[in-house]
């Protein structure tokens, strides 16, 4: 069973906002780090079967990183939103 998930995403517009799209969900990190194909690219450890914020409450996502970047960058990474 799948304790843990890595989330790989883009920035939509890096420079306006922190919309992000879905590139694809991973069970081995270093799976989820080469989908990273640029800078915009981040990678988001996710418990499974876990509400990761309160519904409401957009905070940077807990552990994400932008593993194309020099150096990694832990934070901010986007946040996490609940509607």
């Amino acid at each position: 069973m799948i304790e843990i998930a890595y989330v790989v995403g883009s920035i939509d517009r890096p420079q306006v906002s922190n919309e992000w799209s879905l590139a694809g969900i991973f069970e081995d990190k270093k799976e989820a780090e080469d989908a990273c194909i640029d800078e915009t690219f981040f990678v988001g450890p996710t418990v499974m079967n876990k509400i990761l914020t309160p519904y409401g409450i957009n905070i940077p996502w807990p552990g994400g990183y932008y593993p194309r970047r020099s150096p990694r960058h832990y934070n901010p990474c986007p946040e996490v939103y609940h509607e």
